[in-house]
């Protein structure tokens, strides 16, 4: 049953009315009440009737859902799909008119109530999905890794190695000129057996071993910091590691 215009109503308001299901009369959505929650029901259901009428959508929705949970009529359930259809809630409306018809399925307004629950559908079937796509991840700030702060302690095992080399370097100078001042200088040369002893030998082997162990980890360190430093937002998607194995470095990474 339609709600009538009154006479003060403006043109589109009435036009509204007409164009989807309006709330049943009183008659039809509070029969017989009893007691006091039906009572507080019937002034609810009342007050939203009022709403309705004056276009307070929002205010009528919530005085029959308030009405419907006191009295648990059903009909109010058809009071209530008309003010979500108002307020263009299609989803709830449908809910509404749905849980109507399943529990008043021969009411008077069953074909009317139909008719409005088949577009109700197809407008939710036609409309966009409102879950907007994800965004792509945001880059993290570059940050000193444990691969850098390796990195930086092979360098210093470099430069020690370096040093190193120059003191066995000075270290071998020094006893290949006290060869000079001994057995060279009284016989012209020296023995293979005194040669060995003065450990000339070991420490001209150890210079040559840690000045190119310092070279190749002074390269890889410049290397890995160029990798590290040029390397794009994300810490993670480029890094490099110098290391040192046994007998051997190494520089791994990915990118």
């Amino acid at each position: 049953m339609l709600l009538g215009c009154s006479a003060r109503g403006a043109a589109i308001a009435c036009a509204l009315l007409v164009a989807a299901p309006a709330p049943l009369s009183a008659q039809d959505a509070d029969t017989s009440p009893s007691g006091a929650r039906d009572a507080e029901a019937r002034g609810l259901f009342e007050a939203g009737r009022a709403a309705f009428a004056d276009g307070r959508f929002e205010d009528a929705r919530d005085y029959f859902r308030r009405a419907h949970a006191l009295s648990g009529r059903d009909a109010l359930l058809y009071n209530i799909g008309s003010t979500e259809d108002r307020l263009r809630n299609d989803a709830a409306a449908l809910e509404a008119f749905e849980a109507y018809l399943a529990a008043v399925p021969d009411a008077e307004n069953a074909s009317e109530v139909r008719g409005r629950i088949e577009v109700l559908r197809r407008t939710l079937a036609e409309a966009p999905d409102p879950t907007p796509p994800p965004s792509p991840p945001t880059p993290g700030p570059v940050t000193s890794g444990p691969s850098i702060v390796w990195t930086f302690v092979v360098g210093g095992v470099a430069l020690a190695a370096g040093g190193a080399a120059i003191g066995t370097w000075i270290a071998a100078n020094d006893q290949y000129a006290a060869l000079e001042r001994g057995c060279f200088a009284m016989a012209g040369s020296c023995n293979e057996a005194e040669i060995s002893a003065s450990g000339v030998e070991g420490l001209v082997t150890a210079t040559n071993v840690l000045m190119i162990s310092s070279l190749v980890l002074a390269a890889g360190t410049g290397v890995a910091l160029a990798l590290e430093l040029t390397s794009p937002g994300d810490a993670t998607s480029a890094h490099a590691r110098l290391g040192v194995g046994p007998g051997s470095v190494f520089l791994d990474g990915s990118f």
